[in-house]
């Protein structure tokens, strides 16, 4: 089993969490995968990309970070405190896509946007969620 990599919000609260290729929630429902550096949502639209540690929207905003974030990255400030990780239980496909509602869908047209040093205006699940 591979191990969670944790994702935190703009408050240090833990946002979502990515094993393999899948993004879940904090109940541990599967809402998203990448594949490379694009994110997809459930329903295989492209939402963002995983690039440096750093969660980003559609607008190269970041909407959550790892404990690995690419410091040469642009980036917000980061919060000092961060939410300790609960043990979730995982709900969902094992591998790769399955389960999900449509094959994937193509970045924006343009490709990506300037990754920005600033803080996305959205919460993390319900961006997912909102596509």
């Amino acid at each position: 089993m591979t191990s969670a990599t944790i994702i935190w919000d703009k408050k240090g609260r833990i946002a979502v969490q990515i094993e393999g290729n899948r993004v879940f929630d904090r109940q541990g429902r599967v809402i998203g995968w990448i594949a490379s550096d694009d994110v997809y949502d459930r329903n295989g639209r492209h939402v963002g990309w995983f690039i440096g540690g750093l969660l980003r929207d559609a607008y190269g905003k970041v909407l959550g970070f790892s404990p690995t974030i690419d410091r040469s990255q642009p980036h917000p400030a980061i919060p000092g405190q961060t939410e300790s990780a609960p043990t979730l239980s995982r709900q969902g496909p094992a591998q790769g896509q399955p389960g999900f509602l449509s094959r994937p869908g193509r970045p924006p047209m343009g490709g990506k946007p300037p990754m920005g040093a600033s803080w996305s205006e959205f919460d993390v699940v319900d961006y997912f969620e909102s596509r």
